[in-house]
């Protein structure tokens, strides 16, 4: 039986944030995504779209092009480093981390993926892994707090993952980075509706 590997860091890193970097100054604001489309279609269409095809014909396997084989069935989709930032705010109550955590494994475990769980009010407080194969994918926050989603941003660069996507869930009351991260982003918001960059989408029951 596989079970969800948890890294609890003793010093998690902490960005001391000034003003200038508050409610994305200077920063294009995203435009929210119209209140009348289900936040549940566009999460999975926004999984979809950055998901990374690891065989394909137009990417065949190194392994078969030199001997001029191209042998079917080894087409896949793979999803890679799937990052899940969990704003622990409060004001996201535990029923609805509990909805969007079934959500959010309804549709990326239908691909080959590691989902790293990365919970942060201003810093980074623990980490936790999951697969597809460890079961019933569960939010658990263990503390309580102010946002700034700028340490958590940070904390997938220091790491080093291959992020296809980063889908946050949050109040979006919160501090950002000065500039907009490598990889897509949808906040997936249960209050404010814009962001300094990325993609807004309204979440409610």
């Amino acid at each position: 039986m596989h079970h969800q590997r948890t890294h609890v860091l003793a010093r998690p890193p902490c960005w001391h944030a000034d003003g200038s970097l508050s409610g994305g100054s200077g920063q294009q604001v995203t435009e929210l995504v119209s209140p009348k489309v289900d936040w549940r279609e566009e999460l999975r269409e926004f999984v979809e779209a950055t998901a990374k095809d690891e065989y394909s014909w137009s990417r065949p396997n190194r392994r078969f092009v030199s001997s001029g084989l191209y042998p079917a069935g080894l087409y896949s989709e793979a999803l890679g480093d799937f990052v899940l930032l969990v704003d622990t705010f409060a004001s996201i109550d535990q029923d609805t981390m509990s909805m969007f955590a079934a959500e959010a494994q309804a549709i990326v475990g239908t691909y080959p993926c590691k989902v790293w769980k990365v919970y942060h009010h201003i810093p980074v407080t623990h980490v936790e892994e999951w697969e597809p194969s460890d079961g019933e994918l569960k939010l658990n926050p263990k503390e309580r707090g102010g946002t700034s989603h700028i340490p958590a941003l940070h904390w997938i660069e220091e790491q080093g993952l291959d992020a296809s996507c980063v889908i946050a869930l949050t109040d979006l009351d919160s501090q950002f980075a000065p500039v907009e991260p490598p990889w897509p982003v949808l906040w997936c918001s249960t209050g404010m509706d814009h962001a300094a960059f990325g993609r807004v989408v309204k979440v409610d029951a």
